[in-house]
């Protein structure tokens, strides 16, 4: 019941302001104000008790709804943000006039095994060249340290 005075006293000394029904907010009259009265005395200290832990209750609930209801706001305010973002979002693409789109290729492990394969035999080609550059090198550098032990032998056979 929604009680508006001043204190306790004056609850108990007959001073109503004003008592009101709690589910049709209508002001109480006489017969309903007696039950009020008497636990406001202190009369019956359990139904009073009861009346208050009620009271708490409805305020704990009431604060959990309404922070239920801040969450929900702010959920549907982030969906409304991520909603406008995403339409925002430019994409642009751009080529050489002339030139046709190359088409960009997906992963996958069947492409991935061609690619292991191709860098092993890349590398086994650069080896190969690798090879190509060197033996000519060592051709001269042969045919020099030839040149050396004979010229060594000569002198020193004579």
């Amino acid at each position: 019941m929604n009680l508006a005075f001043g204190s306790r006293e004056a609850a108990t000394k007959g001073a109503w302001l004003q008592l009101k029904h709690p589910v049709s907010d209508e002001p109480l009259g006489v017969e309903e104000k007696k039950p009020v009265r008497w636990l406001i005395a202190g009369r019956d200290s359990d139904q009073f008790a009861k009346y208050q832990m009620q009271q708490q209750t409805i305020r704990v609930q009431n604060a959990l709804d309404d922070t239920q209801l801040r969450i929900e706001e702010l959920q549907g305010q982030e969906n409304l943000l991520d909603d406008r973002t995403s339409l925002a979002t430019i994409r642009l693409r751009m080529r050489e006039e002339g030139v046709e789109p190359t088409e960009v290729e997906t992963p996958s492990l069947p492409n991935a095994l061609e690619r292991a394969v191709a860098g092993f035999v890349g590398m086994i080609a650069a080896i190969v060249i690798g090879i190509g550059y060197v033996i000519p090198f060592l051709l001269i550098a042969l045919v020099a340290w030839f040149v050396v032990v004979r010229v060594r032998r000569r002198r020193g056979a004579v």
